[in-house]
């Protein structure tokens, strides 16, 4: 079964979001996180969520290089048969 996200509260959460990076870009990024991890499906999922939480926020790792470990994540768990959203 997919979610799906209704339309306007997809409209109203970019609206949010386009306010809140006006204000300060931290607070773009955290609300765009919530977003997105409320339509977080798999156990895995979560667990790179929090990875790449560290990264940034911990070990000051780049946003291109986490997301690009991220999504090799992702291909390595379609690859190896594992469960998708």
């Amino acid at each position: 079964m997919q979610f799906k996200l209704p339309k306007l509260f997809l409209a109203i959460t970019l609206a949010a979001i386009a306010c809140a990076g006006l204000l300060h870009p931290t607070y773009a990024w955290a609300s765009a996180a919530i977003t997105l991890t409320l339509v977080l499906r798999e156990t895995w999922q979560f667990g790179v969520l929090i990875a790449a939480a560290i990264a940034l926020l911990v070990l000051r790792q780049g946003v291109v290089a986490t997301l690009l470990v991220a999504g090799a994540i992702g291909v390595v768990v379609a690859l190896a048969g594992g469960p998708l959203p």
